[in-house]
């Protein structure tokens, strides 16, 4: 929660340098996905629910592109295991495994569409297991130099 406001912050002191680029690994909508799908009991509230909201339509306002980098869940349960910092899937069997990662993509699929209907933000979404970095590089910064033509 603090991430988030913090970052909406600092985004909005940027935005006026419209030569700037800010990139946010694990972003906003990332962070508004885990709350509302994996967050604390008080997320079932009302009043969070509002302030939820909320956040939701200011990051939207603030964002001009959302990068999603995916691929399918064995090769993203293989990626997991194969780093040495910890991670919750980890801990878990396979099934659940794919069950949590399932839950995860819908969340952000389901965010993302609340984000992008009104056509002011671009989704970049990449299979990483289809599209070599490269590819994923040059997209990019297709995109970012269509944006700022803008």
């Amino acid at each position: 929660m603090v991430y988030l406001k913090a970052w909406l912050h600092v985004v909005g002191q940027q935005a006026s340098n419209h030569d700037r680029v800010i990139i946010l690994d694990h972003g906003p909508i990332y962070r508004l996905a885990v709350l509302r799908e994996f967050g604390p009991e008080i997320s079932k509230s009302q009043p969070y629910q509002r302030w939820w909201a909320s956040l939701l339509n200011q990051w939207t306002a603030a964002l001009d592109i959302v990068i999603w980098l995916d691929a399918p869940n064995a090769i993203l349960l293989e990626r997991i295991h194969a780093r040495d910092h910890w991670h919750t899937i980890k801990e878990k069997c396979e099934q659940e495994a794919y069950e949590y990662l399932t839950h995860y993509r819908t969340a952000l699929e389901r965010i993302i569409a609340e984000s992008v209907t009104d056509g002011q933000i671009t989704l970049l979404r990449f299979d990483t297991d289809q599209e070599t970095v490269e590819q994923i590089v040059e997209k990019t910064l297709a995109t970012f130099d269509a944006v700022r033509r803008l």
